[in-house]
C-alpha cells in the first residue's frame, strides 16, 4: 500500500508498505531507485538534483519524529534531525535548498536542506495536512482548512546566515 507520494518535475517519490522509498522517473516511465531504511516511513521527498532524498520517521522509543537525508543511490544517512512533534507532510522546493515540514501540533518548520539546520518555523493552529512548494511560495493546507502561503527566501551562501522572515498570507477555504 502506498502510504505517500510527492511529485516534484517529473521526478515521483512514493513511500510503499514492505518496499520503503521508491524514486521513479515520470518522463522515461521507470523507477530509478528503491531504498529500505530503518524504521516505519511515512513522507518522503527527492531532491531535485536526483542526489538524495529526505523521509521522515517516528522514533516510539523517544516519542519524536526524525527527519533523514539518504544519499541516492547508496541509501547512506547523511543528515537528520528530531522533531518532538509528529511529522505530517513534507515539500522541497524546486531548487532542492529548502525543506519544508509540517506537523501534528500545527506547526511548519523551514530547513535548510544543504546544512539539516531548521531556519524558521510558524504556528498555524491545527495540524497540517499538505504541502506544496511552487515558484518560491509554499502553500500549507491544516486539517481546519486554513490555507497559508509565504515566500521562500534566497539563502546566501557566504558563511552569513539569512534567517528568512515566514510572514503568512492566509484564509480558509469556503465550505
Amino acid at each position: 500500500m502506498v502510504r505517500s507520494a510527492a511529485l516534484l518535475r517529473h521526478t515521483l517519490t512514493l513511500v510503499v508498505d514492505d518496499v520503503g522509498i521508491e524514486i521513479w522517473d515520470l518522463a522515461e516511465r521507470r523507477r530509478l531507485h528503491s531504498m529500505k531504511p530503518q524504521g516505519q516511513v511515512n513522507y518522503a521527498v527527492a531532491e531535485p538534483s536526483g542526489a538524495g532524498v529526505w523521509y521522515s520517521d517516528v522514533d516510539t522509543k523517544a516519542d519524536t519524529s526524525r527527519i533523514v537525508r539518504l544519499t541516492v543511490p547508496d541509501g547512506q544517512n547523511s543528515n537528520e534531525i528530531r522533531l518532538d512533534q509528529a511529522v505530517t507532510c513534507l515539500a522541497i522546493d524546486d531548487d532542492g535548498m529548502f525543506v519544508v515540514i509540517g506537523t501534528q501540533a500545527g506547526r511548519i518548520h523551514l530547513m535548510d536542506a544543504t546544512t539539516g539546520q531548521v531556519i524558521g518555523h510558524r504556528d498555524l493552529g491545527s495540524s497540517i495536512s499538505r504541502l506544496h512548494i511552487q515558484d518560491r511560495r509554499a502553500f500549507a493546507l491544516t486539517c481546519r482548512r486554513k490555507v497559508a502561503s509565504w515566500e521562500i527566501p534566497s539563502l546566501e551562501r557566504d558563511g552569513l546566515a539569512v534567517v528568512p522572515s515566514l510572514n503568512e498570507q492566509s484564509f480558509f477555504a469556503d465550505s
